[in-house]
């Protein structure tokens, strides 16, 4: 693995507070904060493989990652992107099986990792983590559910307004409240919304010309909000 290991306790952590296992005076968080490692991956590399047997689970700190999985003729398929403070690969670890899913980091990102055996001593006997997995694991199961429904619509279009808005809702905007906050490259879109890179930079230069987005290089701006949402929400 080429990432490297940094300091094992993450100061100032700024994840999720209702998994806050840094808080002084719990001892209930006590072990994990002893066990977890700071681990940093750059744009590309990847955190788990799909077909791989997890040894812990990882917190997003910091950064982006996506989770996808090899379609048909091995195409990627991207099947969500992981927020800050989510967790990562705790299906697998608790149902003991190999990961059906990749996940890679598309910037620089820093992740928080618990082993498999102190994880699993603790999400047996403490209710708030169990609480905090199972939320993640909900949004998730929503996130294949919407995805599915996403798939069985027919206008390429619709999917790809609803899947900037998800962008936008994931990762908000940059400091100038257009720019979604995340970089994509054209062909990553189009595993999103299950298009060919053709039909999807059509789309995008359509969306472009009609003057509701901006394109500069991978940053998409949003010029039209009202009508992404509408593209999104409409039927037929």
């Amino acid at each position: 693995m080429k990432s490297k290991f940094c300091n094992p306790f993450c100061e100032g952590c700024s994840v999720d507070p209702s998994f806050d296992i840094e808080a002084e005076g719990e001892s209930e968080h006590e072990s994990l904060v002893k066990e977890r490692r700071k681990m940093v991956y750059k744009k590309g590399e990847s955190i788990f493989t799909e077909g791989s047997k997890p040894s812990g689970v990882f917190c997003l700190k910091r950064g982006k990652i996506k989770v996808h999985k090899r379609g048909s003729h091995e195409r990627e398929q991207i099947l969500r992107f992981a927020r800050e403070g989510q967790l990562l690969g705790t299906r697998a670890l608790i149902r003991n099986e190999y990961f059906t899913s990749s996940a890679t980091a598309i910037e620089n990102s820093v992740l928080c990792f618990v082993s498999k055996q102190e994880f699993l001593a603790k999400f047996k006997k403490d209710v708030e983590l169990k609480s905090f997995v199972l939320s993640n694991l909900s949004n998730n199961l929503k996130i294949a559910e919407d995805k599915i429904t996403q798939l069985s619509i027919s206008s390429v279009g619709q999917r790809l307004a609803i899947i900037i808005l998800r962008l936008i809702e994931v990762y908000g905007f940059e400091k100038d409240g257009k720019t979604v906050a995340i970089e994509l490259t054209r062909e990553e879109m189009a595993n999103i919304i299950g298009a060919a890179n053709e039909t999807t930079i059509r789309l995008l230069s359509k969306f472009r010309k009609e003057k509701i987005i901006a394109l500069n290089g991978r940053k998409l701006t949003v010029l039209k909000h009202k009508a992404i949402v509408d593209l999104a929400l409409a039927s037929g």
